[in-house]
């Protein structure tokens, strides 16, 4: 979460987890093999409004929905304790 949270473009290895927390190619971007990686280094370099509404997108997925704040309440609620 650090990268998106801090307004950072990422792109990582592709984890089954990560598509409970974000939109892939929407709000983060992954690649399941080293050839998927280099093209998708090629793609996003040539295509900086992409990666800018990818980091963005990310970004306030990360404030709206994963914060300690809000990971606390949603923790909290399924517990069934009052928040």
């Amino acid at each position: 979460f650090e990268v998106p949270m801090s307004g950072g473009f990422y792109l990582t290895e592709h984890q089954d987890e990560l598509e409970e927390f974000f939109e892939i190619d929407s709000e983060i971007a992954c690649y399941r093999n080293k050839d998927e990686l280099i093209e998708k280094i090629r793609f996003y370099l040539k295509r900086p409004d992409l990666r800018e509404r990818i980091r963005n997108a990310g970004r306030r997925r990360c404030l709206s929905d994963h914060t300690w704040e809000n990971r606390f309440k949603a923790a909290f609620k399924q517990m069934a304790l009052r928040t």
